[in-house]
């Protein structure tokens, strides 16, 4: 994450599109994740579509409150 928010840190855009980019590649990276996990148990347990759209929106979710939360500490410049 540290190395994610300095590369965004050196890029000449205000803070706020910063960390709309931020949130946006948290948002799809975790949703992703969240897919591949769903696929991996979707055989075993927790098959069903409404299943898949949890482990997809949960991290889509949670993206701006962990942004928040990081953005608290180490603001950009």
């Amino acid at each position: 994450m540290k190395k994610f928010w300095m590369t965004l840190d050196e890029k000449n855009w205000n803070a706020e599109r910063k960390y709309q980019v931020c949130i946006w590649t948290l948002a799809l990276l975790g949703a992703a994740l969240g897919g591949l996990l769903w696929l991996a148990l979707s055989p075993v347990a927790l098959g069903t579509l409404d299943w898949c759209a949890v482990f997809l929106g949960t991290p889509a979710l949670l993206a701006p409150i962990a942004v928040f939360l990081y953005g608290c500490r180490h603001p950009f410049h």
